[in-house]
């Protein structure tokens, strides 16, 4: 299996669990935006650390790369925020906010596609008919409210 693609399932795995507990905190009482501003100290605390087994710094990025990353960590941001806001608010369950949320990929296929020049690299009859799943999944999750 593609290293990418096992790191991928490694990152599902934390982003999985991490979101029930999350919701677990907002009905402790800590809102979308406080959730925002711990994210921001996590993400700065896992930065300074580092994970030993994987070597994700080699030197200072140019301006134009840093550009593009805060602008994407921006968009992303906003992302995060508006998913934690709707696990707050009354029908926000955990097991349809983040299954329609994970439904985000399929922006992100039409941007590698198109943009990116992905389609020469992947089989796209075959991610395209995975995108359609996605989109079945989260349309059936996304009208499972009682």
């Amino acid at each position: 299996m593609n290293p990418a693609v096992k790191l991928a399932m490694i990152a599902t795995l934390f982003m999985g669990a991490g979101y029930p507990l999350l919701k677990v905190g907002q009905t402790a009482g800590v809102s979308a935006g406080w959730i925002l501003i711990i994210n921001g100290f996590a993400c700065m605390i896992i930065g300074s650390i580092g994970f030993m087994f994987v070597h994700y710094i080699n030197g200072w990025p140019q301006i134009n790369g840093a550009s593009i990353v805060l602008a994407a960590t921006l968009v992303t941001n906003i992302g995060f925020l508006l998913s934690m806001h709707a696990l707050s608010l009354k029908g926000g369950f955990v097991s349809i906010v983040y299954i329609v949320t994970s439904a985000a990929p399929l922006i992100a296929i039409i941007i590698g596609l198109v943009f990116l020049n992905e389609a020469r690299s992947v089989i796209v009859p075959k991610l395209i008919f995975g995108a359609l799943l996605i989109l079945t999944g989260a349309f059936f999750v996304s009208n499972s409210i009682k």
